[in-house]
């Protein structure tokens, strides 16, 4: 699965509009917002693989396989084209 790459200062919780889970938003570097999971045990954002830094900011590396697209039962609403 790949990684992808969010600003840790970005971190917002949300709700998915369709399912109704809890997820947390977070800027990926490419500036795009997109939804991850929120961790059960914790109700944070799921643990990253590892972090960097990236013009000051720490950057976590997170499995895709936690992202919010990849889970939520209603993903194939939210595919685009």
């Amino acid at each position: 699965m790949p990684l992808l790459r969010a600003f840790d200062d970005s971190k917002g919780r949300g709700v998915c509009r369709t399912c109704g889970a809890p997820i947390w938003w977070m800027q990926l570097v490419s500036g795009k917002l997109h939804p991850f999971n929120e961790a059960k045990d914790s109700g944070t954002p799921v643990p990253a693989a590892a972090d960097e830094r990236r013009d000051g900011r720490r950057v976590l590396v997170i499995d895709a396989a936690n992202s919010h697209f990849a889970t939520c039962k209603d993903a194939k609403d939210w595919k685009k084209g």
